[in-house]
């Protein structure tokens, strides 16, 4: 009886209204198991390789799951995160317990289910981000993540030319980007005015990012707080405008 790896997901989500549901991604066939009222569900995957020699740091089948969790997040926007500490090993289809999760779900439609990875190395990094964006509890972090994906699109243009043309970008097509991502307009509301280009690069990305004793955000200070959370709306919609216009390929 050959040995399967069991991933569970620490996200209210189903997919589909049966108990299990058998996928296939980039051509590997997995099993998703849809938690309940009191439990996470979890992905049972099928391992290749010796179980008393199986390094997860190196495992295929974990890679692949997190590439399925990307796609389905760039395709439903939901947290999807793997519960990196409760991994293991199974032998046949002995499930055992589902881990204990909170309340609430998502349902995935099964035409929603991602078969493939995404085209090109450069856009699964950016979609990538995006989960990992949408996974994060704070909005500075998920800020960097989503501004990155801006920044990927300008991957060909100088370390001196990048940050202007990531602003011009920005001032022209903000207004779009919140057309199509329509959690932003709260935020455009509740700011009165768009940032610039620069304002985002310099009072948000650059100020989270870097480390200065004038110029830096400080997540203990509820302005710096707030602001930021209001413009990561702003930045969402900017980062999905950039996937979607297929800037990234």
């Amino acid at each position: 009886m050959k040995y399967s790896l069991c991933v569970p997901i620490d996200t209210q989500c189903k997919i589909g209204e049966s108990e299990t549901t058998e996928i296939t991604f980039d051509g590997v066939k997995f099993t998703w198991i849809n938690g309940n009222d009191k439990t996470y569900p979890k992905i049972i995957i099928p391992i290749n390789s010796n179980p008393n020699e199986y390094n997860y740091a190196k495992s295929p089948e974990l890679a692949l799951v997190s590439r399925f969790l990307t796609m389905l997040a760039a395709k439903v926007h939901i947290r999807l995160r793997i519960h990196e500490h409760h991994r293991y090993l199974i032998l046949g289809n002995n499930y055992g317990d589902l881990l204990p999760r909170l309340q609430g779900e998502y349902l995935v439609s099964l035409d929603e289910v991602p078969k493939e990875s995404a085209s090109s190395e450069i856009l699964q990094m950016a979609l990538s981000l995006y989960r990992e964006a949408i996974n994060s509890n704070s909005v500075f972090y998920s800020f960097l993540n989503y501004f990155k994906i801006v920044e990927l699109s300008f991957n060909s243009l100088s370390r001196r030319e990048k940050p202007r043309e990531i602003k011009k970008f920005i001032d022209q097509n903000i207004e779009a980007a919140i057309k199509e991502y329509p959690w932003a307009l709260q935020s455009k509301i509740a700011m009165k005015q768009l940032p610039t280009g620069d304002e985002i690069y310099k009072l948000y990305r650059c100020s989270i990012a870097h480390a200065s004793a004038t110029e830096m955000r400080n997540p203990d200070a509820p302005e710096d707080f707030y602001q930021v959370a209001l413009c990561i709306e702003i930045i969402t919609a900017l980062a999905v405008y950039t996937i979607n216009s297929g800037r990234i390929s």
